[in-house]
């Protein structure tokens, strides 16, 4: 998002706008294995869509607003530059709280 902020060239954003989608699109295949070992099969078929509907829709409900605070507030580069740092404060996070996996080495 940072990178964002600083009006790349189109060619290139488009470029990590496609992989996003595809970086997407593995992970969501990743959730739906993972929440079929968790739950039991009976319920799966709710499990699944209960957490697309609370994951993806309440995520992207909010980030819509706050982006649109923004923009009245700021511009587009101010949207990108505070979900650039909410990026780096999970980043840092992640890292602080030893949730990565260390080396096997």
């Amino acid at each position: 998002f940072l990178w964002y902020g600083n009006g790349p060239p189109p060619f290139w954003m488009a470029a990590t706008f496609f992989l996003q989608g595809m970086t997407n699109g593995i992970l969501l295949v990743e959730v739906v294995r993972r929440i079929a070992r968790l739950v039991q099969p009976g319920i799966c078929s709710l499990a699944i869509p209960l957490y697309a509907a609370l994951a993806s829709n309440c995520g992207t409900i909010v980030s819509q607003l706050a982006g649109g605070l923004l923009v009245d507030l700021t511009d587009g580069a101010g949207v990108y530059l505070l979900f650039g740092l909410f990026n780096l404060t999970g980043i840092v996070l992640y890292l602080l709280c030893g949730l990565h996996r260390r080396g096997t080495g």
